[in-house]
């Protein structure tokens, strides 16, 4: 979920870039880039927590690595 529609202000197909960095994210690692117990705590994830890219990422290129990036930036005007 984008940090647009966690902080319910209005969005547009850029939640859609998101989404691919995403999907991206977790075919590339296994695991989601952000995680929680719980819901709130994803939430809180999404919108306060910076990307990480851990271990998982060791053998991943720096070209994947700057997609990601690209389609997670939590400012959606910044989101191509």
């Amino acid at each position: 979920m984008a940090p647009e529609l966690v902080n319910e202000i209005e969005y547009d197909n850029r939640v859609d870039v998101w989404s691919v960095g995403i999907i991206t994210y977790i075919l590339l690692s296994g695991i989601p880039p952000f995680a929680g117990p719980n819901q709130d705590a994803i939430y809180e994830a999404i919108t306060d927590k910076p990307l990480n890219f851990g271990s998982k990422f060791a053998s991943v290129s720096n070209e994947a690595r700057d997609f990601i990036r690209l389609c997670l930036q939590k400012d959606y005007n910044k989101r191509p």
